[in-house]
C-alpha cells in the first residue's frame, strides 16, 4: 500500500492580502493566491455565475464545470514523452469525471491548458531544507506555489506561470512530477491542499513498460478529491477543518473508497463514499459519516467560481480538414479561423501528434506542439511548419492535427490530418516471407524475408511466433518447444533480405512432429506475402514402445462364467501411444464376444484389460470348447505373447429324449394297450 500525501501540509500559501474573485481586466497581472473553501465560505462574496462553456471531456450536464491547469515538471516530459504527458493527463480527466457520475456527484473536471513550467528547475529537490545555520533552500513544492500562485513572488513582477494561469482563470491548479525515490522516503505519490486548489501528483510511469501506467489515475482522483474538502477515513483526516462526515470507508467486500489514505489497486472501488450506494451489497458510506460524495456537491459551485474564465472571443477553427505537401516543398501552411467576436485577444494550442510520420524526422518542431495567437480585429492566422527533406524514399505518410487549450474562445473542428508526399516515384517492392524445412529440435528455424519488384525506402514489419492449433498431420509444439519471439524488423533504403533465427529447445520427451506459427505483419501499407507460416519440429529422441504380453486369468473356465479378464503388459519400454488389435477365434456355440476390437496405450502407460464375454447356452449339454484371444500389434512393436486359448467346460447334464422308431418306447405303449384290453375283457 502507497501513502498519499497530507493536504495542505506541504504547500505553503502566499501571505498576501489582496483577494480578488471576479473577472480581471488585465488577464495577466491579476492579485490571486491559494484560497481554501472555508476562507471563501466565510466572507460574503458574490460571485459572477456566468456559466462556463464546457468543452474537451467535460460533463456538460453537471450543475458545475471546474476548469483545471497542469503545469508539469520539465523532466518528467522528458522521460514520458511530451505527447504521452498530454494524453495520460487527459484520460485522467475522464476518469475522475468518470467517478464523479458513478458516485452521484454532480462536478465535471475540464482540462483547460497543460504546459511545461519555465521557473520550477529540474534540479531542484521536492521539499525545502534548512541547514544548520538556518538558511533555507527552496524546494520543488514551495517554488512551484510561489512561481504560480504568489503575485508578489519578486520585484520585478510576477512569473510567467502566475500571468499564464491567472490568464485562464483556473479553479484548480495541478503540479506534475516524476517520481524520485531518493525524495520520496515515505513513498508519496500525491498531494492535495483540503479545500485548497493546488495539488500535486509524482507520478511512477516511465512511458515504457506497463508497470505504474494507471496509478496515477487513481491518485488523481484522490487528490482532486481533496481540492473539494473530500478526506480520509476515520483516523487518517489530512486536517481538523474537514466536515464532519467527510470521510472515506470501505464496501464491496472491504475495498477501500477513492479518498482512502493508502493505495492498494487490487482492493479499491472507483467511487467516493456515498450512503446511497450499494457495491457487492454493501452501502459505501453511512449517512453523516461517511459521505464524501455529499461534501464534494456542496463545494462544487464554490469551487467552479473561485476564479472566473475569460470571456469566449469567438470560435477558432481549421480551416479545413486535411492539408497536403511534398517535402521538397520545405514547408506547408496550416491556416486557422476565428469566427465571431474579434474584439480581443485569443489563443489557442495546435499540436501535432505522430502517426506514420513523425514529430522530428519529418517535421522540424521539437515538443510537437505550437501556440497560436490572434491579435484583435484577426479573423484568420497562417502557422507554417518547416518539413524535413531526407534521403529516405518513403511511401506517403501523415500526422493528426488537434486544436485544444484556447484561451478566450472556443474551438471547433478540433481534428485536421496532413499527408506529406514523397519527393519522388517510390517502388518500395513486396516481401515474400519463408520459413525453413522442419528442423530437428536444439536447431534454429529460420524466417526468411526477401524484399523484390522494388527496394525504394524504409519498411518495418511485426515478427511474432505463436501456438498454432493442432492438424491430423501435425501436432501443436508448446512454449517449452521453442523460444517465443516478437520483434520488429525494418528494411533500410534499398535492402532487400532479412533472416531471423528462432531456437528450438532440445528436451528428452519422446514426441510427434510438432510445428507453431510465425506470423509478420506490415507497419504501413506494405505488400507482404505468405504472411502466415508454420515452422516444424523434428523429435531427435530414440523411442522405446516396449513389448507388449496377453495373458487371461484362468486357462478354463465354466460357460456359466459370464465374462473373463485377460491382460495386456508392456515391458521393456513405455515410449509413446501404441494402439493394439484384439479379436476372437474359435468357440462353437460356446463362443466369446468382445466390446471393444482395440486398445490404447498411451505415452507411458504400462497396463490395459480386455473383456471377455462368455456365452452361456444354457442347457445343451456339449462337449468341451475352446476360443482364442490374439493381439496383433503395429509393425514397429514386438509382442512376446500375442494369443491366448481358453477351455470353456459345459456344465449341463445329459437327458434321455424319445423318437419315433426306438424300439423301447413302442414296446412300452403297446403293453398299455393290451393290458387294457384283458381287463375289459374279464369284466
Amino acid at each position: 500500500m502507497v501513502a498519499f500525501g497530507v493536504g495542505l501540509a506541504v504547500f505553503s500559501v502566499a501571505a498576501n492580502e489582496s483577494r480578488n474573485f471576479t473577472h480581471f481586466e488585465d488577464a495577466l497581472t491579476p492579485s490571486k493566491f491559494e484560497i481554501t473553501l472555508e476562507q471563501l465560505k466565510s466572507q460574503a462574496m458574490t460571485y459572477q455565475t456566468r456559466a462556463k462553456s464546457p468543452t474537451g471531456t467535460a460533463n456538460k450536464e453537471a450543475a458545475a464545470i471546474v476548469d483545471l491547469f497542469v503545469w508539469f515538471q520539465p523532466a518528467y516530459l522528458t522521460k514520458i514523452g511530451v505527447q504521452s504527458a498530454h494524453s495520460r493527463f487527459s484520460e485522467m480527466v475522464d476518469g475522475v469525471n468518470q467517478a464523479f457520475l458513478d458516485s452521484e456527484i454532480d462536478v465535471s473536471i475540464r482540462l483547460v491548458n497543460a504546459e511545461p513550467l519555465r521557473n520550477v528547475s529540474d534540479e531542484l529537490p521536492l521539499q525545502s531544507t534548512i541547514d544548520s545555520d538556518g538558511n533555507v533552500t527552496q524546494g520543488a513544492l514551495d517554488r512551484f506555489n510561489s512561481v504560480v500562485l504568489d503575485v508578489n513572488a519578486r520585484s520585478e513582477g510576477p512569473y510567467y506561470e502566475y500571468k499564464k494561469y491567472a490568464a485562464y482563470g483556473a479553479d484548480l491548479v495541478m503540479y506534475a512530477r516524476d517520481f524520485r525515490e531518493a525524495e520520496q522516503t515515505n513513498l508519496s505519490l500525491g498531494v492535495g491542499a483540503n479545500g485548497g486548489q493546488i495539488s500535486a501528483i509524482f507520478d511512477r510511469y516511465n512511458g515504457l513498460s506497463d508497470e505504474f501506467m494507471f496509478e496515477s489515475y487513481s491518485i488523481f482522483k484522490h487528490v482532486i478529491g481533496h481540492n473539494f474538502g473530500g478526506d480520509h477515513e476515520v483516523g487518517k483526516i489530512s486536517t481538523l477543518t474537514s466536515e464532519s462526515d467527510a470521510r472515506a470507508t470501505t464496501c464491496d467486500g472491504g475495498k477501500n473508497t477513492i479518498m482512502w489514505s493508502g493505495y492498494d489497486k487490487n482492493n479499491a472501488v472507483s467511487v467516493y463514499s456515498n450512503p446511497n450506494i450499494q457495491l457487492g451489497g454493501e452501502f459505501c458510506g453511512e449517512l453523516g459519516k461517511t459521505d464524501n460524495t455529499r461534501v464534494i456537491n456542496s463545494n462544487a459551485v464554490i469551487t467552479s467560481n473561485r476564479w472566473d474564465a475569460p470571456d469566449s472571443l469567438g470560435i477558432i477553427s481549421f480551416s479545413q480538414t486535411g492539408y497536403t505537401a511534398n517535402e521538397t516543398d520545405g514547408t506547408v501552411t496550416i491556416t486557422l479561423t476565428r469566427e465571431g467576436s474579434l474584439s480581443g485577444e485569443s489563443e489557442v494550442e495546435l499540436a501535432i501528434l505522430d502517426d506514420s510520420a513523425t514529430v522530428g524526422n519529418d517535421i522540424a518542431i521539437t515538443s510537437g506542439v505550437k501556440r497560436v495567437f490572434f491579435s484583435s480585429g484577426e479573423a484568420s492566422v497562417t502557422v507554417v511548419l518547416n518539413l524535413i527533406v531526407d534521403e529516405v524514399a518513403e511511401t506517403q505518410e501523415s500526422v493528426n492535427l488537434i486544436l485544444r487549450y484556447p484561451l478566450a474562445a472556443t474551438v471547433t473542428a478540433t481534428q485536421a490530418k496532413l499527408t506529406i508526399e514523397e519527393s519522388g516515384q517510390v517502388n518500395p517492392g513486396e516481401v515474400d516471407v519463408s520459413v525453413s524445412e522442419a528442423k530437428v529440435e536444439g536447431q534454429d528455424v529460420v524466417v526468411t524475408l526477401n524484399r523484390s519488384n522494388g527496394s525504394d525506402g524504409e519498411i518495418s514489419f511485426e515478427v511474432a511466433t505463436g501456438i498454432m492449433t493442432a492438424t491430423a498431420d501435425l501436432d501443436a509444439a508448446t512454449a517449452d518447444d521453442f523460444t517465443a519471439l516478437n520483434t520488429a524488423v525494418t528494411f533500410a533504403d534499398g535492402e532487400t533480405q532479412k533472416t531471423l533465427n528462432i531456437s528450438t529447445l532440445d528436451d528428452d520427451l519422446v514426441e510427434s512432429t510438432e510445428g507453431f506459427s510465425v506470423m509478420v505483419t506490415a507497419k504501413q501499407n506494405s505488400i507482404i506475402n505468405n504472411s502466415q507460416n508454420v515452422a516444424q519440429i523434428l523429435d531427435n529422441d530414440e523411442v522405446n514402445a516396449g513389448s507388449f504380453t496377453l495373458s487371461a486369468a484362468d486357462s478354463q473356465v465354466n460357460e456359466d462364467v459370464g465374462t473373463l479378464e485377460l491382460t495386456i503388459d508392456r515391458t521393456g519400454g513405455s515410449d509413446g501411444a501404441v494402439e493394439i488389435g484384439i479379436a476372437v477365434e474359435g468357440g462353437g456355440e460356446d463362443f466369446a464376444q468382445l466390446d471393444t476390437t482395440s486398445v490404447v496405450f498411451a505415452d507411458g502407460e504400462v497396463q490395459k484389460a480386455v473383456v471377455v464375454r462368455v456365452l452361456n447356452n444354457n442347457s445343451t449339454a456339449q462337449t468341451t470348447q475352446n476360443f482364442s484371444v490374439v493381439m496383433t500389434t503395429p509393425e514397429t512393436v514386438t509382442a512376446s505373447v500375442a494369443r491366448v486359448t481358453v477351455t470353456v467346460l459345459n456344465d449341463d447334464e445329459a437327458t434321455q429324449t424319445s423318437t419315433a422308431d426306438s424300439g423301447g418306447g413302442a414296446f412300452g405303449w403297446l403293453s398299455l394297450l393290451l393290458a387294457g384290453l384283458v381287463f375289459r375283457k374279464r369284466q
